[in-house]
This record gives C-alpha cells, structure tokens and sequence, in this order.
C-alpha cells in the first residue's frame, strides 16, 4: 500500500511519518507488517520557484544586492546557547503582537523543526493558543496542531491585520493563504516585521531574494554566524549567507570587518 507522507522526524531510534490523513491506515493491521519503505520526492520545484520569483523582480542583471542592502536591518546573534530563539519569542514577537495597532509579521525558518520550536516557545510565553499566531505548512508537533495553530493554503485571512505567521523560508516565493489567491501569497503580501530565524542555514539566494522583494519591511536576522552553513545546490554558494553578504564575522564588533 502507498501513503502519503506530510512530514518526518527523527526522535531517538524512532522515525514517526505524519500521514496526510488518519483514515489512510485506519484498516490496517500493524501486527502482519514486516516493513516499509521511504520515498523521498525530489524537491528541485522550489529552486524553480524561487529562479521564477527573482525573474519578476524590477532590477538589472548587473544589480549588486549586497551594495544596495536596506538599512532597517536588525542583527540577534551569539553562541549556541545563548538563547537567541528565546529572545525572538520574549523580546521581539511578544510585544510586537499584544499591541493594539495593526501589525503583520512573517517569521522564517530554515527548516520546519526549527518553526516548530520557536512557535512552541511562543506558546509557553504566551499561552497556548493566542489568536493572532499562525503556525503554516507541516509540523510533526501534536501540541501545535491540537491548539489550532495549524494553517495551510485553505486558511482564508481576508480581513483580518493583525497576526504573525511562522513557515519555512523555501515557501515564501510561492505559497499562502486563500486558496493560493495572488494577493494573498506570503510574497505579495507587506509585511511590517520579517523575523528570521537560525539565518546561517538558509542559503544566500533566499535571503537576497526576501530582502530585495520586500523593501517596506523592518528585518531581524537571528542566528549565529558560525553554526550550520546551508546546504547548496551550486559549488559558488557554499559557505554564503546572510552573514557573509554582510561581512559578520565576529562576536566582538570591533573585530567584524
């Protein structure tokens, strides 16, 4: 039988597949199954996604991205440890989003896990479910789906202007909300606040791409300089990020180049 696989996660010696669906092994009999098998689909759309999305911007081959950066750019950065995720979540989500005034904030991550956890300490600081937090696209964590926090590309958010969503960064150039509406996709909305979170391991033709096509954003970068690079599909990227571009390099500001 094949199943449709939303989501893996890797937790000990265990590998947990969420199903799209529960019905899908609602007759099966786990004690006559000997094995399985995992297939992985190659992901290469969303590098095309991505090569459509730069197409549309108004700029000339010969634009320097890394010379033309937006000054409204804010840095969290430190050792592992230190508690930089925390801080997006105490310092800069929490007030951002319990103000009255209309506010539309994007938080992206590298990885679902890493959405995962900055939503679940959302979550603990304020309050399990609150309204205005969006948790969209897959997650493996019961506790986020249990509290309603769950959207897709099904969610409709017409009306509403007050809210902050959390999603991976490979899904900005072409999903989101109202049924895939072209006014309602992450990229053709504008955001007041762009939160990104372990920014070392997202690629440097993303980050270039959401700093060039949101210009009206305030941008906070959190993360550490010299954790995990991103992996790379060109030899001419590797070891690029957000953090080369800019030349951070150092903890200490007077040894940054």
């Amino acid at each position: 039988r094949n199943l449709a696989v939303e989501v893996v996660s890797i937790k000990d010696a265990g590998l947990r597949a969420k199903l799209k669906t529960p019905e899908e092994i609602a007759d099966v009999d786990f004690s006559k199954i000997r094995g399985a098998t995992l297939e992985i689909q190659n992901t290469i759309f969303v590098l095309e996604e991505l090569t459509k999305a730069f197409d549309e911007l108004p700029f000339p081959d010969e634009h320097n991205v890394q010379t033309n950066l937006q000054p409204d750019i804010r840095f969290i950065f430190g050792p592992p440890g230190t508690g930089k995720t925390t801080y997006l979540a105490h310092e800069e989500i929490q007030p951002a989003m319990l103000a009255d005034d209309p506010l539309k904030v994007l938080v992206l991550t590298p990885t679902n896990k890493a959405a995962d956890v900055l939503v679940q300490k959302v979550q603990k600081i304020c309050g399990e479910s609150p309204d205005w937090l969006i948790r969209f696209g897959t997650t493996s964590e019961i506790g986020i789906e249990n509290a309603g926090l769950l959207k897709d590309s099904n969610y409709d958010i017409f009306g509403k202007d007050h809210f902050c969503v959390v999603t991976t960064i490979t899904r900005f150039p072409y999903d989101g909300f109202n049924h895939g509406s072209i006014d309602y996709k992450f990229k053709n909305i504008a955001w007041d606040v762009i939160i990104v979170d372990e920014a070392s391991m997202i690629g440097v033709a993303y980050m270039a791409y959401l700093l060039e096509q949101q210009k009206q954003a305030q941008f906070v970068i959190g993360g550490d300089p010299f954790q995990i690079e991103p992996v790379v599909f060109a030899e001419d990227w590797k070891g690029e990020n957000i953090y080369s571009m800019v030349r951070l390099d150092a903890f200490d500001p007077v040894l940054q180049r």
